[in-house]
C-alpha cells in the first residue's frame, strides 16, 4: 500500500481540528461554570438565591447597560 505524500499532513490537519473541538467543549464547560457562580455570588451579596430566570434577566439587564450606544460609538 503506497503512502500519499500529503498523509502525514492530512492526520496533523485531522488532530488539529479534533484538539480544537475539546478545547472548545472545554471553554464552554468553563463558561457554564463562570455563569453558575456568577448566580450563587449574586445570591449571597444579595441575600437570596436566584433562579435562573432571574438570573438570565438580570444578567440580560447589566449586558445592556454595559453596551455603548451606537451614537456613542459614532461619536468617537
Amino acid at each position: 500500500m503506497s503512502q500519499s505524500p500529503y498523509d502525514d499532513e492530512f492526520r496533523a490537519i485531522r488532530y488539529i481540528q479534533l484538539r480544537g473541538q475539546d478545547i472548545a467543549n472545554a471553554h464552554e464547560t468553563i463558561n457554564s461554570d463562570i455563569e453558575s457562580l456568577k448566580a450563587q455570588l449574586t445570591g449571597l451579596i444579595s441575600g437570596t438565591e436566584l433562579d435562573e430566570a432571574e438570573h438570565l434577566a438580570l444578567k440580560e439587564h447589566h449586558l445592556r447597560e454595559m453596551t455603548p450606544s451606537d451614537t456613542a460609538m459614532h461619536s468617537t
